[in-house]
């Protein structure tokens, strides 16, 4: 498969969180050693490109920023749960708008585990019900 180029503020953003979790040298260190495991010259953004908004080639050196970045802030239950609650959130936002409902029509439900199909994709189980109208 062909990776698209990662977005200038992507790759700021990565490198932002690995200095702020391990030093203003994290990203030297991690091109160091991303080259030396891999064998690749690293090619990270640097200021210049993303002043002007250019995309970094160079995926696969920020897919492992982000992997490295994974591994060392793994996400609590809680944390997981709170994400699910904010894309609930979002969905609901997003089908009122679209379908001009008021707020009483579409509601998010507590979140809680779905069952995974793939690496690349967020499941999200979604059910209509009518509701009836007190008599």
């Amino acid at each position: 498969s062909v990776d698209r180029p990662v977005t200038s503020s992507i790759c700021l953003a990565l490198e932002k969180r690995l200095k702020k979790r391990n030093g203003d040298d994290a990203v030297s260190k991690f091109v160091t050693r991303y080259e030396k495991e891999t064998g690749k010259k690293a090619k990270p953004m640097n200021f210049a490109m993303a002043l002007v908004g250019w995309k970094s080639s160079d995926t696969a050196f920020y897919k492992a920023m982000f992997n490295e970045l994974v591994k060392l802030e793994p996400l609590t239950d809680k944390d997981l749960m709170a994400l699910a609650q904010m894309r609930a959130e979002e969905v609901v936002n997003q089908v009122k708008t679209a379908g001009q409902l008021n707020d009483t029509r579409v509601i998010a439900g507590i979140p809680g585990p779905e069952k995974k199909t793939s690496a690349g994709t967020v499941n999200i189980n979604l059910s209509l019900e009518v509701i009836k109208p007190a008599a």
